[in-house]
């Protein structure tokens, strides 16, 4: 009934207080709590009985036959319990710390960093246009921007990033997570470091430097290819729209055909430049909304087959005015490489087979950037976005050229950039 030496007396007393330590939890919980005293209690107890059970000689009448055997079981499972985490409490995960964010924005071409006069970035909540988080100017000596507020690792954001130097780039909004590998600044300063979503860590945000004024040239030309209208982004074509009626004035030719072709022509004359980049904005409603380059086509009189130019892209502006058909066609951007020299061309035919020979036809062309193609549907054209909610600034304050499609109060068009007048045959 009692263990046969003091050693084994002893050897109980140790396990068995060895055992219920190990039931503990000492994470620092309530030692008051039911929640800790019940499994040290039980541990003290079933240990003391799984020693006595366990020794080499039987000195315990319960440690032989069925019910020996049951408190061995019990006795093991007991040692092994703390083993596999029974009596303990799991730590909590390691939570990584908030930190200030930081990054680079660069020309897309030139890979050259902007900060050197004025490039800002706006952090914004996703979502949330109404106001920014905060917003930061590019540093004019290290050319990165640094958060003042610090972000908790895995916190989605966006940034609205612009910049007034070169010609003035086009803005762009990146969506962003705040990583969770820290970069080491200077003075061991610790940071996160943002780059674009999908992008290798460190990588730059980027903008596009928009092709100045002077430096977009267009051309209209007829079906011989010979130019009977040009303008650039800062003056208009010389011709006055409707062209007088009179032969020799400017743009003035004899179509040779009941289908007349004509060229829209547009040449970038600079490099490491776009022009109609898609832009978003934040509208004076606090609205997201996508600005895009859009161009115009009008022509004075309604025989003309409207079926044909719609064939070569062009959507009809539905609220023309009377003895007008006007069109219009959402572009995609143009763009100069380092060494490629950005362009393209835009075809459409005019069949005047339902029009009387000898009759004048007169075609007006307007184009922007910056344009929301719905406002281009109703035939109006945008102003420059300014600063609205949680942008603090824009980076292009003025649409290339200055003024998209015009029409006077009665309805007419009026003040393209490219116009000509041809007879028909």
């Amino acid at each position: 009934m009692f263990p046969s030496t003091p050693l084994d007396f002893l050897t109980i007393i140790f396990v068995g207080a060895f055992l219920a330590l190990l039931g503990y939890d000492f994470t620092g919980g309530d030692t008051k709590s039911t929640e800790h005293e019940v499994p040290t209690a039980a541990y003290l107890f079933v240990g003391i009985l799984a020693v006595g059970c366990l020794v080499s000689e039987p000195i315990w009448p319960l440690s032989t036959g069925a019910y020996g055997t049951f408190f061995q079981m019990v006795g093991m499972a007991a040692i092994a319990a703390p083993a596999a985490g029974g009596g303990g409490t799991t730590p909590p995960p390691t939570t990584a710390p908030s930190l200030q964010v930081m990054g680079v924005v660069q020309d897309l071409f030139t890979h050259t960093a902007l900060g050197g006069t004025n490039a800002k970035v706006d952090i914004l909540t996703p979502g949330v246009y109404s106001s920014a988080i905060e917003s930061i100017t590019v540093s004019t000596s290290t050319k990165t921007f640094t958060s003042v507020l610090p972000y908790a690792a895995g916190t989605p954001l966006v940034l609205h990033i612009s910049s007034t130097e070169g010609n003035g780039y086009y803005d762009a909004f990146y969506p962003v997570t705040v990583p969770s590998n820290v970069y080491i600044g200077a003075n061991a300063q610790q940071f996160y470091w943002l780059s674009p979503t999908g992008a290798s860590a460190g990588s730059p945000f980027y903008l596009e430097n928009r092709v100045a004024s002077t430096g977009l040239s267009m051309t209209l030309t007829n079906s011989t290819g010979y130019a009977v209208s040009s303008a650039t982004g800062a003056t208009a074509t010389t011709n006055t729209y409707p062209v007088p009626s009179q032969a020799g004035a400017s743009g003035f030719f004899s179509a040779q055909s009941t289908s007349v072709v004509m060229t829209i022509n547009l040449y970038l004359g600079d490099l490491n430049v776009g022009y109609g980049v898609p832009m978003s904005v934040i509208t004076p409603s606090l609205e997201y909304q996508t600005r895009q380059l859009v161009m115009w086509l009008a022509v004075n009189n309604t025989a003309v087959n409207a079926a044909t130019i719609q064939g070569s892209g062009w959507q009809l502006v539905p609220n023309y005015a009377v003895g007008y058909y006007v069109f219009y066609m959402p572009l995609n951007p143009v763009q100069s490489s380092p060494t490629t020299y950005g362009s393209f061309s835009i075809q459409t035919t005019f069949d005047t087979s339902a029009v009387a020979s000898n009759k004048n036809i007169t075609i007006g062309v307007w184009l922007a950037d910056l344009q929301n193609p719905d406002d281009a549907h109703a035939g109006v054209y945008d102003p420059a976005p300014a600063a609205k909610g949680a942008s603090s600034q824009v980076g292009l304050t003025a649409l290339l050229p200055a003024t998209g499609y015009i029409r006077l109060a009665s309805g007419a068009p009026t003040g393209p950039w490219l116009s000509c007048k041809f007879k028909t045959k």
